[in-house]
């Protein structure tokens, strides 16, 4: 996702904003940086998630491989330090362990010797997936104009009447109400992307946008896209 500059000053972000609402879809790692980007282009971002968001950094459901130690690349971590300024300070107070990028951990490959030792002139963290996620999701909580929609499941993407933009969306939950945003909605998940139907009950719509082929999906990420093609587990709800 291209990095979205930050406004600080209420003039600036009025004069930035391009749309009524945005729509973001799922509150994972992926969608909680994308609405707080979008959060100074858009007077209000809904963030639909089909989970329950637990309050402690426990794992969820939908966030597959989540009881495995993780680190940011540095990368990562300065860009949701420019997003969330005390970012990296929250997550040593909620238990992160800091180490030497470098020093303090070994890399090793199997049939390579293990990678020198040397200090890369920056700190990282050890947490779990869940610790990460519910740091930024504080961070995204304190956005005045972010709400957070919890047992909401993305059903359908409702096409304007050209076909060139996204009207509604409609999602299940307690409520069964719709959202409509104005110009932009994000499946932030790519099983989300895949999944999402689109409803084209207007003749003058475009096109039905295609499945991509496996040739026009990066090689890095066939691998995630074969799992999720997997067999759903037995009870779970569709």
């Amino acid at each position: 996702m291209p990095f979205i500059g930050l406004h600080t000053a209420t003039s600036k972000m009025t004069s930035s904003l391009i749309g009524r609402q945005a729509v973001v879809v799922g509150a994972g790692m992926a969608g909680l940086p994308a609405a707080r980007a979008l959060a100074d282009y858009f007077e209000q971002v809904t963030v639909l998630e089909r989970d329950a968001l637990p309050a402690d950094a426990s794992p969820r459901i939908g966030t597959p491989q989540s009881r495995h130690t993780r680190a940011l690349l540095g990368g990562g971590q300065r860009t949701l330090s420019e997003l969330f300024p005390g970012f990296e300070q929250d997550l040593r107070g909620a238990g992160a362990v800091p180490y030497r990028a470098g020093l303090d951990v070994r890399f090793e490959r199997p049939g390579f010797d293990p990678f020198p030792q040397r200090d890369l002139g920056w700190i990282g963290y050890a947490m779990s997936r869940p610790l990460i996620e519910r740091t930024v999701r504080r961070h995204v909580e304190r956005q005045q104009n972010i709400t957070i929609r919890a047992h909401c499941r993305a059903r359908e993407l409702v096409p304007s009447p050209d076909g060139t933009a996204v009207s509604a969306i409609h999602f299940a939950n307690s409520d069964a109400r719709e959202v409509r945003p104005s110009r932009l909605t994000w499946p932030a998940r790519l099983r989300d992307a895949a999944a999402l139907p689109w409803r084209l009950s207007d003749p003058s719509a475009s096109r039905r946008p295609k499945k991509p082929s496996s040739r026009s999906i990066s090689p890095m990420l066939r691998p995630l896209l074969r799992s999720q093609r997997m067999r759903r587990p037995t009870g779970e709800v569709s």
